[in-house]
């Protein structure tokens, strides 16, 4: 345990394979086959699961990023300045493992989500655990219904100018205190 930095080559040996095997693919069927990987949303939890974001850039074993999943924040420019701009990021948003008070998030605060991602440089975004069912279909297998903001922020976070004019809320992430009386 703990040693993941030190045995970042074999995970991009492993990057370096795939890449392979999809390119004879791609070349088969003469259009391309990206790669993506999803990895932490900065570049420190990168580097601490033995992602060497550096390496896959230099060496083209990937052409998308999804960064994260579970917080609102996500290190676009660091990750950027590490895998240069050949390498599409895409931010994503966890709806069901959310921070604490922003599950079923309001559709302001969703606006504020991802414009904020694509202020910060992302090429797209994605969400995640977010239900769509239709909530008869829901009911029957014992699945939650999603919120109407849902559905509404499905129509405008693909782009930023969906989002452009409308109200947005800026979550702000605090730093972990100690409370002491």
């Amino acid at each position: 345990m703990g040693r993941q930095w030190e045995m970042r080559e074999h995970v991009t040996e492993f990057m370096h394979m795939v890449r392979t095997m999809l390119l004879e693919v791609a070349q088969q069927r003469s259009r391309p086959f990206l790669l993506a990987a999803r990895v932490p949303q900065t570049v420190e939890g990168c580097r601490a699961d033995g992602f060497d974001l550096q390496a896959w850039a230099e060496q083209q074993l990937v052409d998308v990023l999804t960064l994260g999943s579970r917080s609102m924040d996500v290190d676009v420019e660091g990750v950027r300045a590490i895998v240069g701009d050949d390498v599409q990021l895409q931010p994503c948003f966890d709806d069901h493992h959310a921070t604490d008070g922003y599950r079923y998030a309001s559709i302001e605060v969703l606006r504020g989500v991802f414009a904020n991602h694509f202020q910060r440089g992302a090429n797209s975004v994605v969400t995640f655990n977010w239900s769509m069912v239709m909530p008869e279909l829901a009911k029957s297998v014992g699945g939650e219904v999603a919120p109407l903001t849902h559905q509404v922020a499905f129509q405008e976070i693909g782009d930023p100018a969906t989002m452009a004019g409308k109200d947005k809320v800026f979550a702000v992430a605090a730093a972990a205190t100690e409370c002491r009386k």
